[in-house]
């Protein structure tokens, strides 16, 4: 498997951007969602959308990001079976404007051909944006399923099924 310094730049120059249809948008403390990869691929960072919680007035929030290789599911509260790769207080830019996660200080997750690999995205200071459409979202290099709303960290609280928003880079 190529990683960040032995992966061509085809592996590393992805853009995948999902939108959504008006009035389909919700925001969720995190979401669990996994991708299928079409080539070997390098994510160097995530884009999100975000909600500052009722009566923040700062914008700067921790937002986390874990992943793993395979599926989601079985391991909603399983900590150990997830990596940290992004754990950091953000700027967050709200709900009209993407906010950049540079994961792994920028030397990114590789993920081979053809393999899944799921992410979460966390925050219990402010809320991240999602879609409540589409099954998958996908371009010629990358493959974005559908995930699932987490209310609370590692404790398996799954209240309903939603879409990620946001860009691969």
């Amino acid at each position: 498997m190529e990683d960040a310094d032995t992966c061509p730049l085809d592996c590393t120059d992805i853009l995948l951007q999902t939108d959504s249809e008006a009035g389909t948008d919700t925001d969720a403390s995190g979401i669990m969602f996994f991708v299928i990869p079409q080539r070997d691929i390098v994510v160097t960072s995530i884009d999100i959308f975000s909600i500052i919680e009722e009566g923040g007035l700062d914008s700067v929030k921790r937002v986390e990001v874990y992943t793993k290789e395979g599926g989601y599911a079985g391991s909603e509260s399983n900590e150990d079976a997830w990596e940290n790769v992004y754990n950091n207080m953000q700027s967050l830019q709200g709900p009209n404007a993407p906010t950049r996660l540079n994961l792994n200080n920028m030397e990114g997750v590789a993920i081979p051909a053809y393999s899944t690999q799921s992410f979460f995205i966390y925050s219990d200071e402010a809320r991240i944006v999602a879609s409540l459409q589409g099954d998958m979202t996908s371009d010629n290099a990358l493959e974005i399923y559908q995930g699932i709303e987490v209310d609370e960290k590692w404790e398996g609280g799954i209240s309903s099924v939603l879409s990620f928003k946001g860009a691969f880079r």
